[in-house]
């Protein structure tokens, strides 16, 4: 899983800095987007890293993430910092989080939790 969220968190910062003439049209709805991405970036350490302290802090950057990514795309050609990214992503994570939260409660509760699976 550990390599799944770095892949994830790879991802949405190469879409996020690329050039906007390679994104025409790629995303239908950013706003969605954003709240989508950002929840699942937001959702996997909360529920799989070890430490829940260390799961719910992974999952809280997400939104300084979101916050520098936007600051990046002002020097990027055809993007920009947009303020309804900043908190459609900021939502997603408070989602994600509390998906981790409920997804970690359950698999605990199930006795399907291995601790030792995701550091």
């Amino acid at each position: 899983m550990l390599i799944v969220w770095y892949g994830a968190i790879g991802t949405v910062a190469v879409l996020s800095l690329m050039p906007g003439e390679l994104l025409a049209n790629a995303a239908p709805d950013d706003v969605l987007t954003h709240f989508v991405c950002y929840a699942l970036l937001a959702a996997i350490p909360t529920w799989r890293l070890t430490s829940l302290f260390h799961g719910v802090l992974a999952s809280i950057a997400m939104i300084l993430l979101g916050f520098l990514l936007e600051l990046l795309q002002t020097v990027i050609p055809g993007r920009g910092f947009e303020w309804k990214d900043v908190a459609s992503s900021a939502m997603g994570v408070a989602l994600g989080l509390t998906t981790g939260l409920l997804l970690r409660w359950l698999f605990t509760r199930a006795g399907q939790f291995n601790s030792q699976e995701f550091h």
